[in-house]
């Protein structure tokens, strides 16, 4: 039995009706990309017991858990030998990614540097906290320094990065001065940025 994605994590129930026996599907969606959260529980009613169960996954058990995404097969038999065979779908959510933006890096000893993260998959609303105590996707009034942020999605799924956040370079001078004749009108003056980053 294949269902529509859903990306909220939790608890769904299904009821298959096979001849004189019906097989009720209790099934744990994954909460994260890439997890082995998942679970499929079946309790059959009807029929003549004992029933014996058959996953593709070799479990000869009524439940399977600790299952990634993926598509499990079951054969369920009863005592008289009538057998149902079903697929369950076990879905996981998109995973967590994050563009990385530095809107402006921050000047020679200053404060004017800011960070912007673009999130995206997970299941959103999404929290954002930063090493230095701030919060949200964008932040700003930065100094020169490293900033590591935990993105946390509606499930409780988490990714951790580093932003290396560079200062530019202060802007330095070199000045010349050519006076030709004592009291003339034939002097220059020229200046020479040598660092800082253009143009100016």
């Amino acid at each position: 039995m294949k269902r529509d994605l859903n990306l909220f994590k939790g608890s769904y129930a299904s009821k298959i009706f096979k001849g004189d026996f019906t097989v009720e599907a209790e099934i744990e969606e994954l909460d994260c990309f890439g997890s082995l959260s998942g679970s499929i529980s079946l309790v059959v009613e009807g029929g003549l017991a004992p029933y014996s169960f058959l996953w593709n996954t070799g479990s000869l058990e009524n439940s399977i858990s600790n299952i990634g995404a993926g598509t499990y097969t079951v054969t369920v038999c009863d005592a008289n030998d009538c057998c149902s065979e079903e697929s369950f779908e076990i879905e996981e959510p998109l995973s967590i990614n994050v563009d990385e933006i530095v809107v402006e890096y921050p000047c020679f000893s200053s404060s004017n540097g800011s960070i912007d993260l673009i999130i995206s998959g997970g299941v959103s609303p999404y929290t954002v906290q930063w090493s230095n105590g701030l919060t949200g996707s964008y932040i700003t009034g930065l100094p020169a320094g490293s900033y590591e942020y935990t993105i946390i999605d509606l499930n409780g799924c988490a990714i951790d990065g580093v932003i290396e956040l560079d200062e530019i370079e202060e802007i330095e001078l070199e000045t010349y001065v050519d006076q030709s004749c004592f009291e003339g009108f034939t002097g220059s003056i020229s200046i020479e940025v040598v660092s800082g980053v253009g143009p100016f």
